[in-house]
C-alpha cells in the first residue's frame, strides 16, 4: 500500500496502473489552479479515445513562475495527482508529458478558447484526446478556513485548554501557523507560532526517520536482525534476541508490552534502561500482536547510535532539524525552558486548571523527548507530503511511502465509524478518516498533548500543539481541519465528544471511589510498619524504597524518584495516596502487596505496573552494611554443625563464600539481619548469630524443612 504507480498501455489499447492495487486520492487543492485569459493555466475535463472505450482525464494546469506545471487525474484508474513535466504552451500548442511513467505518455493539442485536442501517446501508439475548460470556481483551501479562529477559540474555552499552536499545510504551502489562547496563563502570555511544546510520542516518527536515512545508506536494513550489527542486544528470550529486526522495533510487534514505569521517571541512563530490556517479560509471541511499547522506541534510537557513533540528539539533529531548518526544535525541557517563548505544562487538578512542573525524558528521548513549534513542525509535514521542502528534494519518495505503509495490522478501539484502523507504520498510525487515508501520530507526557497528521494523496496535513495534559482537543481539532479540506459536510460531533468526554473523567473518580466496595474491614497489617522499611528491587524495574514506620510515622514509598504516602489498605495490602509530586498524582490509588518469607519475614514487594504481565516482584535487598568487607570479617571463620561436619566460612572482597565438605564453594548474598541467602539454591539461607557484644558465636544453616545449629570453632 502507499506506493508510487506508474501507468503502462496493457495489451495496445488502454492505460492501466502499473503498480497494482495501491490507490491515490485526488487533492483538495488540485484543481485549484487560476484560469488565465487565453492561455492554457485551468482545470480541463474530458476523454482520451481508445478502442472501444473513453478514457476520462482531469488535467490541471498552473502557473509556476515564467512557465507552467501541472498534473493529472484519471478516475478510471484510480490515478490522481500525477505529475506532469515538460509543460509548454507554444502559440496555440500545449505538450505536457506524465512524469515518471514508463512509455513516455505525451499530450500534443491545439488550444481554441475553451477546447484543447490533439494526440496522446504512449509507447509509440497514438490516440486523440479532447478536454475541456472547466468553468467551476477552484476550491480555495485558505478560503475553506474562514471562521476557523472563531471555532478554535470557542474549543479552548468548552476543552478547558490555556493554548494551542497549530499549522496547516496544503500542496506544498504553508496554509496556516498560528498560536491561540495562552502559553502561560499566570502571566498572561500567548501561544504564537513560534511557542515551544512538548510533542512527546510525536517523536517517534524522527527516530524512524532517522533508521530510513540509515537503510538508504546500506548501514542497515529493516528487516535483518537487529544483533547483527549491534551483537550486545538482549532481550529476556535468546530465540526473540536473535530474531528481532528493525521494523519489529518500531511497530509495535515485538511481543513486549509497555513496562512504561520502568523507565518513567526513572534517573537511569539510556544504555541502563536498554540493559534492563534483558529483564521484562513478554506476554505475546514475536509479531503476533500489536501493542504499544516505548521501550522498543528507545532501543532504535540507541540502535542508531551504535551504527552511527553519535547520539540519537546529534542523528536527529544532523539529519532533520538542520536540513529541514527546525532551528527552533529542541531535546531537553530545559532548553525549552531557556527559550523566552515556551508554553507551561498544565493539568486539572482538584477542579482547577494548574500549571505542573516539567518532565525531563532525556534517557528515553528516541520514544518522546523533542519539543518543537508549529512553525517548525509545518516544515516537517511538508517533507512527510513528499519529501521536498524549499525546492529542494530531503528524502526519497521511497523511503517515505516505506515509513507511512502499514506493517502492523492493529485492533481497533475505535467507536466512531467515520475512522477505521488500517494498521500501524513505521513511527505512524495509518487508518481510514470518513473513507480517505490518513496518516498520523499523537504524543502525550505531563502538561502537553501534541498530533501530527496528513493525507498522503489530498497532499495536506497539520499539526496541533496543546498545553494541556491528555487532553482530546488535538483529535477534534485535526477533524475539523479535515472536514474543511475535504470539502466534507460536517459530522457535528463536537459537542458529542465533548460530553462523552466529561462523561468519562466523572466515571473514572466513581471508579475510584468504588474501590472502597473490596476492602476487609478491621484487617491491620500484620507486621509493624517499621518491618516493611527497606529496599526492594527488580532487574528490569530498579529500585523501590519504603521508609518510616518509626515512632507511630507513617509509611512512604519512593520510586523513580516519586514520593507517596503508603497507607494501610487491609492486611498486608497498602495503597498509594496523595503526593506533593504532581508526577505521581497519577498513581494515586495503586496498591501494592507486601509478601513474607517461610518465617514470616517482610522479603518482597508485588506491584500490578502493567497489566498485560504478571504482578513485579520487587525482592527485598539485603543490609548494605553486609556489602562491607570489614564486617563481612567477622564472619569468617569455621562452624560445626556436628562431629566431622564443618561449613568453613571465607571472604573475597565483599561477598562471604561458605563451603561444606564434598560440595562446591557457595556465594553468600545479604539479606537483613546477619542473614544470607544460598545464591544458587534456593530457599537456602544462612543466619550469623550475633551476641549484644558483636561477637559471632554460631550460624543456623536454613533449608527447606529443616534449620542445622553450628557453633562456632574457637581460634
Amino acid at each position: 500500500m502507499a506506493r508510487h504507480q506508474k501507468m503502462a498501455v496493457i495489451g495496445a489499447l488502454a492505460v492501466v496502473l502499473a503498480s497494482g492495487w495501491a490507490v491515490h486520492w485526488a487533492s483538495p487543492t488540485a484543481h485549484a489552479a487560476v484560469v488565465s485569459e487565453g492561455g492554457a493555466a485551468g482545470v480541463w475535463k474530458g476523454q482520451i479515445e481508445l478502442p472501444g472505450m473513453k478514457l476520462d482525464v482531469v488535467v490541471t494546469l498552473q502557473r509556476e513562475g515564467e512557465g507552467l506545471g501541472g498534473k493529472i487525474d484519471i478516475p478510471q484508474q484510480g490515478a490522481s495527482g500525477l505529475a506532469l513535466k515538460d509543460v509548454r504552451e507554444e502559440g496555440a500548442e500545449v505538450t505536457f508529458v506524465i512524469e515518471g511513467v514508463p512509455g513516455i505518455p505525451t499530450f500534443v493539442g491545439n488550444l481554441d478558447g475553451a477546447t484543447l485536442k490533439g494526440d496522446f501517446t504512449q509507447v509509440g501508439q497514438k490516440f486523440p484526446f479532447s478536454l475541456t475548460r472547466d468553468d467551476q470556481p477552484a476550491f480555495d483551501p485558505a478560503k475553506a478556513m474562514d471562521g476557523f479562529d472563531a471555532w478554535v477559540e470557542k474549543a479552548l474555552v468548552d476543552w478547558e485548554v490555556p493554548g494551542l499552536g497549530v499549522a496547516v499545510v496544503a500542496d506544498g504551502k504553508v496554509l496556516l501557523s498560528k498560536g491561540y489562547g495562552k502559553r502561560n496563563i499566570e502571566s498572561d502570555l500567548p501561544v504564537t507560532p513560534d511557542t515551544l511544546f512538548a510533542i512527546g510520542s510525536s517523536t517517534k516518527a524522527f527516530t524512524t526517520y532517522v533508521l530510513a536515512t540509515l537503510v538508504e545508506e546500506g548501514k542497515i536494513g529493516w528487516d535483518k536482525p537487529v544483533v547483527e550489527v549491534w551483537p550486545e542486544f538482549r532481550l529476556s528470550e535468546p530465540d526473540r534476541t536473535r530474531l528481532l529486526t528493525p521494523r519489529d522495533m518500531v511497530t509495535h510487534r515485538s511481543g513486549l508490552p509497555r513496562h512504561d514505569l520502568s523507565w518513567y521517571n526513572s534517573g537511569a541512563s539510556r544504555q541502563e534502561l536498554v540493559a534492563r530490556m534483558a529483564h521484562l517479560d513478554f506476554n505475546y509471541g514475536l509479531r503476533e500482536q500489536w501493542q504499544y511499547n516505548n521501550f522498543m522506541f528507545l532501543a532504535a534510537g540507541v540502535l542508531g547510535e551504535q551504527l552511527t557513533g553519535k547520539t540519537w540528539e546529534d542523528n536527529v539533529r544532523e539529519r532533520i532539524f538542520t536540513p529541514l531548518g527546525m532551528n527552533n526544535s529542541n531535546f531537553t525541557v530545559d532548553d525549552s525552558q531557556r527559550s523566552p517563548d515556551h508554553a507551561l505544562p498544565y493539568d486539572k487538578r482538584d477542579g482547577k486548571i494548574t500549571a505542573i512542573p516539567f518532565r525531563n525524558l532525556s534517557q528515553v528521548g528516541p520514544a518522546g523527548s523533542i519539543n518543537s513549534s508549529v512553525n517548525d513542525m509545518a516544515r516537517w509535514v511538508q517533507v512527510q507530503l513528499g519529501g521536498k521542502l524549499d525546492g529542494n528534494q530531503i528524502m526519497s519518495q521511497a523511503a517515505l511511502d516505506e515509513l507511512h505503509a502499514p506493517a502492523m495490522i492493529m485492533q481497533s478501539n475505535e467507536n466512531r465509524s467515520h475512522v477505521t484502523a488500517v494498521g500501524y507504520g513505521l513511527g505512524w498510525f495509518v487508518d481510514m478518516y470518513r473513507g480517505e487515508r490518513r496518516v498520523h501520530h499523537g504524543g502525550n507526557i505531563d502538561g502537553f498533548t501534541a498530533l501530527v497528521f496528513f493525507f498522503p494523496s489530498k497532499n495536506f496535513g497539520g499539526v496541533i500543539l496543546a498545553n494541556r495534559n491528555g487532553t482530546p482537543l488535538p483529535d477534534t481539532v485535526s477533524e475539523e481541519i479535515a472536514d474543511r479540506l475535504l470539502q466534507l459536510p460536517s459530522l457535528k460531533l463536537y459537542d458529542t465528544g465533548l460530553s462523552r468526554y466529561k462523561a468519562a473523567l466523572a466515571a473514572g473518580k466513581q471508579a475510584e471511589q468504588n474501590l472502597e466496595l473490596l476492602r476487609k474491614k478491621d484487617a491491620p497489617p500484620s507486621h509493624a510498619l517499621s518491618e516493611y522499611v527497606g529496599e526492594y528491587t527488580h532487574p528490569g524495574y530498579g529500585s523501590m524504597t519504603v521508609a518510616g514506620g518509626d515512632a507511630g510515622a507513617g509509611l512512604t514509598l519512593t520510586y523513580n524518584r516519586m514520593s507517596v504516602s503508603l497507607l494501610p489498605w487491609h492486611f498486608d495490602t497498602f495503597t498509594f495516596g496523595k503526593s506533593e509530586d504532581p508526577a505521581a498524582a497519577d498513581f494515586e490509588h495503586t496498591q501494592v502487596l507486601f509478601r513474607s518469607d517461610l518465617e514470616g519475614n517482610i522479603s518482597a514487594i508485588e506491584a500490578q505496573l502493567d497489566p498485560s504481565v504478571k504482578p513485579i516482584v520487587f525482592e527485598r535487598s539485603g543490609d548494605a552494611s553486609l556489602r562491607d568487607p570489614a564486617t563481612l570479617e567477622k564472619f569468617v571463620g569455621k562452624y560445626v554443625v556436628r562431629e566431622g561436619l564443618t561449613i568453613t566460612v571465607t571472604r573475597r572482597d565483599a561477598t562471604l563464600i561458605g563451603t561444606v565438605p564434598g560440595q562446591p564453594p557457595y556465594d553468600l548474598d545479604p539479606l537483613q539481619n546477619n542473614t544470607f541467602k544460598v545464591r544458587v539454591l534456593d530457599g537456602y539461607k544462612v543466619r550469623f548469630k550475633v551476641g549484644d557484644d558483636g561477637e559471632v558465636s554460631g550460624l543456623l544453616m536454613i533449608q527447606p524443612g529443616a534449620v542445622f545449629d553450628a557453633t562456632r570453632e574457637k581460634d
